[in-house]
């Protein structure tokens, strides 16, 4: 594996090779920000991912420690990337969005990390190859299976069980299949066996799969087809003694997606790829007062060409389409409407929303001097939903200011359309002529700058500081003390914001026995909701996050891994008191300025244990303990208030949790 561009600007995840060498299974790469191709690499092993404590080897996680990512809520598994909210970050599959990158509770992701080729993390001014996202962006390349011989690996522990078989099936015709599935339903059925206030219907299962067919028909052509998907589901039944009616909570969450995908090499200087990806999408949750349910059916295609006109320009332009119908289904309490307003608090309604997102972009790599690269690029994109379109024009650059010493930069436009439910020009059925939604709704749109410096101070330790800001405008927020059924829309582009920070990552590169970093990065992100209003903090802001790694060979074939991680909590609005309302017997609580408490800090410490055995040319087995939160912190996720709002309560994260596991490769 490899982490190129030690820096803290955008990681890649990135496979390097000699070529013509055939791959070797689960060698990755983690790069920042493309700098216009690749200038420092940071040659990782495969143990480098594999042995982070608290990732459970999956290199999806480990991107969590990098710099400009803040610490998501326990069991969540959200992506919430400088100071951007979690939906406004896109997860891609060799350039195909997938709606979910992690199983429940952000445990393991939908994808064998052993199948990657590279993972690209951009949290700013990433190319104009991506769009539909102001936050950040994850790219992950799958590999071509190898054509030497058949093998494979297994991975067994408390969690979860995988494994992942390749070899050829004919000449320049290669296959592999990987799949993984949970047993937490097996776990949690067995703990919940004899209470009687929860019924098992079907406990949490997840499962995933990946198979890749690959064929050269000649030095020149690389076809490929791509089958994967996922599927999660939740199911609790809750009764208690005297209920007529138990209360529930099921959670289902699908996708599959078929890319098809033509590589060809015209010549030396030019080439071009083409993809088509036909995918299914289906989501549902419900509960006693809440239906939530979208089944999707897109085709995403992609064509990219790659031309070098001439020995310091390259041009990389392309067309990205999305299209397909998307089935919206809701009945529950109004996310935007309060108690008092003239409408109802609860909504019903089904549609459909007829998806139409055409994009054209042309990104131009110029070393304008040998010390200097350029590259400016433009994006167009049209949403169809919203009958309108966007222009965002980018451009990156990167110097060499003296030998080892480099300057890093850029500033861009990025835009990103509402949610479904925000533009939707459906009406309630319990209300006809009341929207819930705002089909005149424009993109949100985010101007992002950033400046960084990185150095290698020996060929072993390397670092980086980069400092970043992203003035948010036209962002979707809900009018508030308004009445409904009046003349009012529910949604509306008046809200802007601000993210701030610097961020910080000192590396030491692998070597026999070490490898390890540490990464820090200050930030403030800020919202208003309309622009005469004041700054408030955004929910999810973190000021300080600090992460450090370090993993030692002590020899024997044995490592010992550490991760500690010092994290602001998270601001939340505080209730300061209640008053008695003598009318309805209630008490009606005082609430503190928004946003304006914050939790206490978070910081926990994970180890992980492995101990290897080399059993035979090509088969290993390798046994480990990964234990997080070692010393049992009662880190706080959240708060709740007693009725008459006088006694506060806190909702803590997972306390001690090791996870045993074993792992052969053959």
């Amino acid at each position: 594996m490899v982490l190129a561009g030690s820096g803290a600007s955008a990681q890649t995840v990135r496979r390097t090779e000699v070529a013509p060498a055939e791959p070797e299974a689960g060698e990755v790469t983690v790069r920042a920000r493309r700098p216009p191709r690749e200038t420092t690499l940071i040659t990782l092993d495969r143990r480098e991912i594999q042995r982070i404590p608290g990732t459970g080897g999956d290199a999806f996680r480990a991107i969590q420690n990098l710099p400009g990512l803040a610490r998501a809520p326990t069991l969540t598994g959200l992506l919430i990337v400088r100071g951007s909210a979690p939906q406004d970050t896109q997860v891609f599959l060799d350039g195909v969005d997938i709606p979910l990158l992690y199983h429940f509770g952000g445990l393991t992701s939908v994808v064998s990390s052993d199948l990657l080729e590279r993972l690209d993390f951009y949290p700013g001014n990433f190319s104009a190859r991506y769009g539909r996202a102001q936050g950040g962006i994850i790219d992950a390349g799958m590999r071509t299976p190898t054509r030497r011989r058949w093998g494979g690996n297994a991975n067994l522990n408390l969690i979860d069980g995988s494994f992942l078989l390749e070899g050829p099936l004919a000449r320049n015709l290669t296959l592999v299949f990987a799949a993984r599935r949970s047993w937490v339903d097996a776990v949690l059925g067995a703990a919940l066996a004899g209470n009687t206030n929860v019924a098992v219907v079907a406990a949490p299962v997840y499962y995933d799969y990946q198979t890749i067919l690959s064929w050269r028909p000649s030095p020149r052509d690389d076809l490929r087809a791509f089958f994967f998907g996922s599927d999660d589901t939740l199911r609790l039944l809750f009764t208690r003694q005297g209920d007529s009616a138990p209360t529930g909570l099921s959670i289902g969450q699908h996708f599959d997606r078929l890319q098809l995908r033509w590589r060809h090499r015209a010549s030396e200087r030019l080439s071009t790829e083409l993809s088509v990806t036909p995918g299914y999408t289906d989501n549902a949750r419900s509960s006693r007062d809440l239906r939530f349910s979208t089944q999707a059916f897109t085709v995403s295609s992609r064509f990219n060409l790659a031309w070098q006109f001439a020995r310091t320009a390259r041009l990389n332009a392309g067309l990205d389409l999305q299209s397909g119908p998307v089935d919206i289904g809701y009945q529950g309490p109004s996310p935007q409407r309060t108690p008092g307003n003239r409408a109802s608090t609860i909504i019903d309604f089904t549609t459909r929303i007829d998806i139409f997102r055409p994009a054209v972009f042309a990104e131009l790599e110029l070393q304008a001097a040998p010390w200097l690269r350029l590259v400016p690029s433009l994006r167009m994109d049209y949403f169809g939903e919203l009958r309108s379109g966007t222009i965002s024009p980018r451009v990156t650059f990167r110097a060499e200011m003296r030998r080892g010493w480099f300057l890093r930069g850029g500033v861009g436009v990025f835009t990103q359309p509402p949610q479904f439910q925000e533009s939707l020009s459906a009406n309630d059925v319990r209300e006809p002529g009341v929207p819930v939604g705002n089909p005149n709704l424009m993109a949100q749109r985010v101007i992002s700058y950033d400046l960084g410096v990185e150095h290698a101070f020996s060929p072993v330790i390397t670092a980086s500081v980069e400092g970043f800001y992203k003035a948010f405008d036209s962002q979707v927020v809900r009018p508030l003390g308004t009445a409904f059924g009046v003349a009012t829309l529910p949604y509306v582009n008046d809200g802007i914001g601000r993210a701030y920070g610097l961020e910080v990552m000192l590396r030491h590169r692998p070597t026999a026995r070490f490898f390890g970093w540490v990464s820090y990065t200050l930030m403030r992100s800020e919202r208003r909701q309309e622009p005469a209003d004041p700054w408030l903090l955004f929910q999810f802001d973190q000021t300080h996050i600090l992460t450090v790694i370090g993993n030692y060979r002590l020899g024997r074939g044995w490592e010992l891994g550490l991760r500690f991680r010092l994290v602001s909590g998270n601001p939340y609005t505080a209730r300061l008191g209640s008053t008695f309302n003598a009318d309805t017997s209630s008490f009606v609580p005082i609430i503190g300025p928004v946003n304006g408490a914050r939790l206490p800090t978070f910081h926990q410490l994970d180890l992980r244990v492995d101990k290897t055995w080399q059993l035979g040319r090509g088969v290993s087995l390798d046994l480990y303990i990964d234990v997080q939160n070692v010393y049992n912190h009662s880190n706080v996720e959240g708060v709740s208030y007693s009725f008459d709002s006088r006694q506060i309560a806190y909702t803590n994260g997972l306390p001690i949790l090791p996870s045993l596991g074993v792992r052969t490769d053959f």
